[in-house]
């Protein structure tokens, strides 16, 4: 089945679950580092907003034969109801700046990767990395999942509209996103263990102390490096300067620099990660950076 197929089959067999009058569409959307995907929307009569799913990823399940057809076509069902609103979504809590800004958030980006994607949005340039902006949906009160997390990014168009600019979204952003999102750290080894039940490094040997840095909804939580005084908080704690290993837009690891390791090993560490275990439009940097606890700043 080529891909072409797969999309049309697909939506003929998703139909059979929705009331007459839904409308599925399928359209190309720029994600994160430039990545071009095909995102389908159904859009049901009694919603008027409705999530993002991506085929893509789907079609390559298929042709891998990880998955049956008829397995994905209820894979997809599930994402759908999983991350569908509870309720309809107010759209003058977006569109009415006086509402939508306690709702406003930031999340980090490469710049080299996203040129295409920034010439559309308002954006601060970070170090090499560029900060970006969404509309946190209220995940309490509109989503069925707690762990989901709705947003809109916010295109210039928006800003236009709400007549800011992007100095005071970038500070609305600021002090919205730890509040609305707080950080997440942790040891990697419970991280791990709290992933898969026991740690299969537990006893290995000179182990490189490694911490996770992200929110506490894991989702676009390497923005959390950025947070007031974070960093600087987190080196007293471990007393030393740090490393900062950017493992993809969601989360980064955290290295004392106190550890006997060179900034090109760690560099070699991102690199390695990036080719084997982060999807494209997750990539973050190609490198590691690193915070001075004496001039309270990161360093590309």
């Amino acid at each position: 089945m080529t891909y072409e197929n797969f999309k049309t089959a697909l939506v003929d067999s998703l139909k059979d679950w929705f009331p007459a009058g839904t409308v599925f569409n399928v359209r190309k959307i720029i994600k994160t580092n430039d990545t071009i995907l095909d995102g389908l929307v159904i859009s049901e009569k009694s919603r008027n907003i409705s999530p993002t799913i991506y085929l893509n990823s789907y079609y390559m399940d298929l042709k891998s034969g990880s998955y049956s057809y008829d397995e994905i076509v209820m894979r997809v069902l599930d994402e759908y109801r999983e991350n569908k609103l509870a309720g309809n979504f107010n759209t003058d809590d977006f569109t009415d700046f006086s509402r939508s800004k306690t709702h406003i958030i930031y999340r980090i980006i490469n710049t080299k990767r996203n040129k295409e994607l920034l010439s559309d949005v308002p954006y601060v340039p970070f170090l090499d990395l560029s900060i970006v902006f969404a509309y946190l949906v209220d995940g309490e009160k509109a989503l069925n999942s707690s762990d989901s997390m709705a947003s809109i990014l916010i295109h210039n168009t928006h800003i236009d509209s709400w007549g800011i600019s992007k100095e005071e979204l970038f500070s609305i952003a600021k002090e919205n996103t730890p509040k609305l999102l707080p950080e997440y750290f942790n040891t990697l080894d419970a991280v791990i263990t709290s992933l898969m039940g026991f740690n299969p490094y537990e006893n290995c040997e000179e182990k490189v102390p490694m911490y996770v840095l992200t929110n506490e909804r894991k989702t676009n939580g390497a923005a959390a490096i950025i947070y007031s005084d974070l960093l600087q908080r987190i080196s007293v704690k471990l007393d030393s300067d740090l490393y900062i290993l950017p493992s993809s837009i969601h989360e980064v690891l955290v290295v004392p620099s106190s550890v006997s390791i060179s900034k090109s090993t760690l560099d070699k560490m991102v690199i390695d990660v990036n080719t084997t275990e982060v999807a494209d439009n997750e990539i973050l940097s190609d490198h590691a950076y690193f915070y001075s606890r004496k001039e309270n700043r990161l360093i590309a």
